[in-house]
């Protein structure tokens, strides 16, 4: 009986310690914010692009997405690479063009997926 009280004991104090230090983490990250790597885009004044909150797309390129593969699959891959830019502080695939048509093509790809599926099961 005396081990299993020892051991709840033990339980609760790392407990404890494991809560403390999350709340000093959370303190130390309030104090000095860490420095993002990347920063949002500055406004566009000129017009020649479209900005999102953490990318811009020249409004050429947006075009050429939207013929190609449609104004939804688009903006759906625009969000995407949006929140995935805010989450991991950086544009993945080298530059936001290559990056949105990766989405893009993942987004079509998942599309068609279902659609071949759904033809199957009828």
């Amino acid at each position: 009986m005396e081990v299993e009280n020892e051991l709840k004991a033990l339980r609760y104090l790392i407990n404890d310690l494991i809560l403390y230090v999350y709340d000093l983490r959370i303190k130390m990250d309030e104090i000095s914010k860490s420095p993002r790597r990347y920063k949002t885009r500055e406004p566009n004044a000129d017009g020649s692009s479209i900005g999102f909150d953490f990318f811009n797309i020249s409004k050429e390129k947006y075009n050429m997405f939207v013929n190609r593969f449609g104004i939804d699959i688009v903006n759906k891959a625009c969000v995407k690479l949006d929140e995935f830019v805010k989450i991991n502080e950086y544009i993945p695939y080298g530059n936001s063009h290559r990056a949105l048509e990766k989405y893009c093509k993942e987004i079509v790809g998942g599309e068609d997926d279902t659609k071949g599926q759904k033809e199957i099961n009828e």
